[in-house]
């Protein structure tokens, strides 16, 4: 029987900027990233405030909405529009490297499988009402072609590994990029910041 655990791909985010059209770092550092989140009360499609918030109050997810300084809005059907700014690169706080530092092809709607994509396009029409999507800082689309050469080079330089019962995995969370590959079975995961 394999302990094999799942793989967790890993990437360095000051590399990636070395290996990034440099026109395209340069839109991202001057404009930044808007992300849209477009979450439900209750019922609807992908996720409520609720879930993504861990919380049924919804005070506490003002009070952090208002410390974020995103634009926000509650909606008469209790779902809730979040638009948040933030830079596109960032300075690491120990080393003042200048490292990637977005989220945006987590969120960017052109990372969906195609039929998905069509479904949100059609239903939602407006990429400001997309359930989740980003977009640079100006308002301005981030371009599919843009979204598709940053997850090639990513998927170039990531290292992936089988993790193995008992492994440990450190990392400076500013640089590198972590993510997971699908997996079926239990395992137990631990995990610390610090």
């Amino acid at each position: 029987m394999s302990s094999y655990q799942g793989q967790t791909p890993i990437g360095d985010m000051q590399e990636l900027l070395t290996r990034l059209d440099p026109k395209l770092v340069e839109r991202f550092q001057e404009k930044g990233v808007r992300y849209i989140y477009n979450l439900h009360g209750g019922k609807g499609f992908s996720v409520g405030w609720q879930k993504a918030f861990l919380t049924e109050d919804k005070q506490q997810v003002t009070d952090w909405l208002d410390e974020q300084g995103a634009d926000y809005k509650w909606n008469s059907d209790n779902s809730l529009s979040i638009k948040l700014l933030a830079p596109g690169l960032r300075n690491h706080s120990s080393t003042n490297e200048l490292v990637w530092g977005n989220q945006a092809v987590n969120w960017h709607v052109d990372t969906f499988p195609a039929q998905m994509k069509k479904m949100i396009r059609r239903v939602y029409r407006s990429e400001e009402n997309y359930p989740k999507h980003a977009m640079f800082g100006d308002g301005s689309p981030i371009d599919e072609t843009d979204i598709q050469h940053i997850l090639k080079v990513q998927a170039d330089m990531e290292v992936t590994f089988d993790w193995q019962q008992g492994d440990v995995l450190w990392c400076d969370n500013q640089r590198m990029a972590h993510g997971r590959r699908p997996f079926q079975g239990s395992r137990k995961i631990l995990v610390a910041l610090a």
